[in-house]
């Protein structure tokens, strides 16, 4: 999992609020969701031919980010062990938590079961090896928690909808609770499988697919795609708000005399399995989207020396040269503080964007030059900064480091005292060998520093402005 950010010191980022999603007509609220807010995917996966793991990937929008996974196995009997998680990631422990009722020390005390692909609740009386220690009945719940470590290219992301592989016996009525962010629980959804299928189910409920079999282990006969989208809508004049309603877990139940189990797609074979995948979707809530040409900006009251009070990101086009790279908006998140200034973004739908940053730090009067920092950049395959580079080579021309107008904006706030901007040739930017990819990440990393220019306030306060230029996936500090 790779996080995209350009950051001015190393702290995190705080995200917005949930997003209100206005949908007209007809849209789904899954629909508005895809539209407007920046996905990421935990999955439950069992094969036939490889490892049963958990797995999440904060990324859908590369197909060369690496996934975080922990294995799910019974050693013992049929309790559940989940492995270490791979690869080591700050801030993450677990994908997922799981907890089972009744609590107890008795024969009836529950524990989380897991047997031939599937995840339910044993007893202390029935731990040796039958299927029934790893599917909940009526007097049993199972409880799968999202930690709140995990994120996406954006940042924090929160669970706002599933769809489960679910097995279903003996004519399962099976419920699924969401527990909310504060912990109280909310909306319950119901699945109704053979002889108690409703002919027309009402909201929040629906019916395992006609042809399942509600009898026992019968492969991929009884199971069922189970979608849980839980929002809430008002309409006004035929225009529906719908609100995505988050979550941090789900609690399953039984409501008969049914079994059901939470599964992963293992059941319908190597050919079909990864299209059955149990699937929790988390969201991070974008502040906004960058097209090419257009930039954002944030800042903070001057009360510290060295405050940065302002910092600019500003997108240019996808580079000189470039042939079939048509600008696609990325989604984005910036904080901005005293002491940090990050931009988070997907830019793996568009990994020729470049920008060209400017940070305004401001000092007491009478501070000596000599102990203004510099910019420095540490690439996420490394924990240590170093001092950014200037800007220099043949990937960067223009006489006089001037720009075209394909490769900035008309105006941007700070250009009437900032220095041009030097124009970049992005072929020769990522060109193999050229010298100016800077990281062993996938895609074309690089930055430098081109100007900075100090100016004395005319209430004595110097404003010292970097001009910069980067592309990729970075990390920059300034402390």
């Amino acid at each position: 999992m790779r996080t995209k950010s350009w950051t001015a010191a190393l702290t995190t980022t705080a995200l917005a609020t949930v997003a209100v999603l206005v949908s007209v007509g007809a849209a789904t609220p899954a629909d508005a969701v895809e539209d407007t807010q920046y996905t990421s995917e935990l999955r439950l996966v069992t094969s036939s031919t490889a490892t049963d793991r958990l797995e999440y990937d904060g990324d859908l929008s590369s197909t060369s980010n690496t996934l975080l996974t922990q294995s799910l196995s019974a050693p013992s009997g049929c309790i559940l062990s989940i492995g270490a998680l791979t690869p080591t990631t700050t801030g993450v422990t677990a994908l997922s938590t799981f907890g089972s009722t009744p609590t107890g020390t008795g024969p009836k005390a529950s524990f989380v079961g897991w047997k031939s692909d599937s995840l339910g609740v044993g007893t202390k009386s029935d731990t040796s090896t039958g299927q029934d220690c790893a599917e909940i009945v009526s007097s049993e719940t199972l409880t799968w928690t999202v930690p709140a470590g995990l994120t996406s290219a954006l940042g924090p992301a929160t669970p706002i909808r599933a769809r489960l592989d679910v097995e279903m016996k003996q004519n399962a009525v099976a419920t699924a609770t969401l527990i909310g962010l504060d912990g109280i629980a909310g909306q319950t959804w119901t699945l109704f499988s053979g002889n108690n299928a409703k002919a027309v189910p009402g909201d929040r409920e629906a019916n395992c697919k006609p042809a399942a079999s509600s009898g026992p282990n019968s492969g991929a006969a009884d199971n069922c795609d189970w979608s849980i989208t839980p929002t809430s809508s008002v309409t006004t004049n035929d225009v529906t708000v719908v609100t995505p309603i988050k979550f941090k877990a789900i609690r399953f139940a039984v409501t008969n005399g049914g079994k059901l189990s939470i599964e992963g797609g293992g059941d319908y074979g190597s050919t079909l399995e990864a299209d059955h995948r149990s699937v929790i979707t988390l969201v991070t809530d974008p502040q906004g989207e960058l097209d090419c040409l257009e930039g954002v900006s944030g800042g903070t009251t001057f009360t510290t020396n060295g405050d940065l009070t302002a910092a600019y990101f500003n997108r240019g086009d996808n580079g000189n040269g470039v042939t079939g790279t048509d600008c696609v908006n990325l989604f984005y998140n910036l904080t901005v503080t005293a002491s940090s200034a990050e931009l988070l973004k997907n830019d793996a739908s568009d990994p020729s964007a470049q920008f060209w940053p400017v940070f305004e730090r401001t000092y007491s009067a009478g501070t000596l030059m000599s102990t203004i920092l510099d910019i420095k950049v540490a690439w996420q395959s490394s924990d240590t900064p170093y001092v950014v580079p200037m800007c220099s080579g043949t990937a960067f021309t223009g006489a006089g480091w001037g720009v075209t107008s394909s490769t900035s904006p008309a105006s941007w706030a700070y250009t009437a005292s900032g220095p041009n901007r030097p124009a970049v040739n992005y072929v020769t930017l990522s060109a193999t060998g050229s010298g100016y990819d800077a990281s062993t990440l996938s895609g074309t990393q690089n930055a430098c520093m081109f100007a900075r220019s100090v100016q004395i306030q005319t209430n004595g306060t110097i404003l010292v402005r970097d001009f910069g230029y980067f592309t990729g996936d970075i990390k920059f500090t300034t402390r």
